[in-house]
């Protein structure tokens, strides 16, 4: 069940929750048709089981679990993936990326294989490196996942593909902008202003490297 506190599931589930817990006796009753039987009860196989993601960014619009039904599920923790496995997230979005791209932009982009992408010496990595150096930033004060960073990436292609005024293919420089301000400002909004000015600063190449490693430490009068 995709996102599953979207819905009251206390309410939403009702009995199934009693029915999950006492499995051998307890079941579900069924209304039924039959005059001679009010209901006809099935039992939850013991085999059966609920697997669900649950959202915890959108609070404001989701259900609280109860302790009820927090202690029906076992709670499995997926973070977003780490800096150490930088490339091995860069390279399976480029292959996301390529196979929802459509024929013709690939022919724009003159791009046959995903591998093509992840070249070092070719600007389709170049610009998934620095779209990515951004998100892990961000990271930092919002654990965004890598579904915002195909978005970025899928973006700047397909805007790369499109004819300029002049019929030239947009800059890339300007597809990134775009990319940005289309997918991760509406991410970021709500940050505190100083952790936008943070990101700002990273962005326009002010804090980066050494400058990085001595002046922003992981305490409260560093931050």
């Amino acid at each position: 069940i995709d996102e599953f506190n979207r819905a009251d599931i206390d309410k939403a589930f009702g009995g199934l929750f009693t029915a999950l817990e006492y499995r051998k006796d307890v079941g579900i009753k069924i209304p039924t048709d039959d005059p001679e039987e009010i209901y006809e009860k099935i039992v939850v196989p013991k085999d059966y089981r609920i697997i669900g993601t649950l959202n915890t960014k959108d609070k404001n619009y989701l259900h609280r679990l109860s302790d009820a039904l927090n202690r029906r599920f076992e709670t499995i923790e997926i973070a977003v993936p780490g800096f150490g496995k930088a490339e091995d997230e860069m390279k399976i979005v480029a292959k996301k990326v390529f196979n929802v791209l459509g024929k013709e932009i690939r022919e724009q982009l003159n791009i046959h294989d995903y591998t093509e992408l992840i070249k070092p010496d070719s600007e389709y990595w170049e610009y998934l490196v620095v779209a990515y150096e951004i998100l892990a930033y961000i990271r930092r004060s919002n654990e965004l996942g890598t579904a915002l960073l195909i978005a970025v990436y899928k973006f700047i292609l397909v805007f790369r593909a499109m004819k300029d005024g002049d019929g030239k293919n947009h800059e890339f420089d300007y597809c990134l902008d775009l990319a940005l301000c289309n997918s991760i400002i509406p991410q970021i909004s709500k940050l505190p202003p100083m952790k936008l000015q943070s990101i700002l600063g990273f962005i326009s190449g002010n804090i980066s490297g050494e400058i990085w490693k001595k002046d922003y430490r992981d305490d409260d009068e560093s931050q």
